[in-house]
């Protein structure tokens, strides 16, 4: 084989495998819509949710409760519209709901809060674990009928998946 031709077929064969690299790197990084009743999600395609809303069966505040087994992603979202009824009803005053669990969430960790939309707010903690610094990240999506929590440990994976929430307005019509 001349000088030539080794060239080129190395450059081939770097280039193949430069391909083949940057291929699995676009399906790893792939999507797919996960569409959960009330609400679809942006997800990593590799993700499989489990329902845990069995979990919190006691409390009529949560809606459902769903978590990612293969990634640390967990998605909650509230039945705002009753708790705020069932407010109203028993006390005869009004509450905003999302406002008073947003309070909660800085009352309990002392967040950095990055407001990212008119519907969406993410908060961030660190704090320290056995001399480790853990960043817990939870994403809120909030409008007028909707509260929705996406939390993990990653800011940028959360941040993405909060901004992907799509409301589906024909749920329970």
């Amino acid at each position: 084989m001349k000088p030539k031709q080794k060239v080129a077929l190395i450059l081939s064969i770097f280039f193949i495998a430069a391909l083949i690299i940057v291929a699995y790197g676009f399906y790893a990084e792939s999507t797919a819509i996960y569409d959960f009743g009330e609400f679809s999600i942006k997800a990593p395609r590799n993700c499989e949710f489990e329902d845990v809303t069995y979990h919190y069966s006691s409390d009529p505040n949560m809606g459902s409760v769903y978590r990612c087994k293969n990634i640390d992603l967990t998605i909650t979202s509230f039945n705002k519209q009753y708790v705020e009824s069932s407010y109203r009803a028993n006390t005869g005053d009004s509450i905003d709901f999302s406002k008073e669990v947003l309070q909660d969430i800085i009352s309990v960790s002392d967040p950095q809060i990055n407001r990212i939309s008119d519907t969406t707010t993410l908060f961030i903690s660190n704090t320290r674990v056995n001399g480790q610094i853990d960043c817990d990240v939870a994403g809120v999506y909030e409008d007028d009928g909707h509260l929705i929590i996406v939390e993990g440990g990653d800011i940028e994976f959360i941040e993405n998946i909060t901004k992907s929430i799509e409301i589906n307005d024909n749920y329970n019509k």
